[in-house]
């Protein structure tokens, strides 16, 4: 989850939220995005790279990571691994 809505796709250079109302970002602005994940919550500078309508309520947002620390793209890069492995209940 993101301060913008849920994050549906990840990699190290940026994400897509998906969102249930019209974003208040514009595309071209700096965004400090707010990441809660169950390795904690941080903030990722970003820059907004798209804003796309997909139906009523529903818009992506496509984000790009600008300048973040080793620890943040580490953190992201983690949150996107773990997402990758196949669910088993024999873990």
């Amino acid at each position: 989850m993101t301060s913008l809505g849920r994050v549906i796709d990840i990699s190290a250079g940026g994400f897509r939220v998906a969102a249930r109302r019209k974003p208040w970002v514009a595309v071209g602005a700096a965004y400090e995005c707010t990441v809660h994940s169950p390795l904690g919550s941080f903030t990722v500078p970003t820059r907004v790279m798209r804003v796309e309508r997909k139906g009523i309520g529903r818009y992506d947002i496509g984000l790009a990571i600008e300048d973040a620390s080793p620890v943040v793209r580490e953190t992201l890069n983690l949150i996107a691994r773990s997402l990758c492995r196949p669910y088993s209940p024999y873990r």
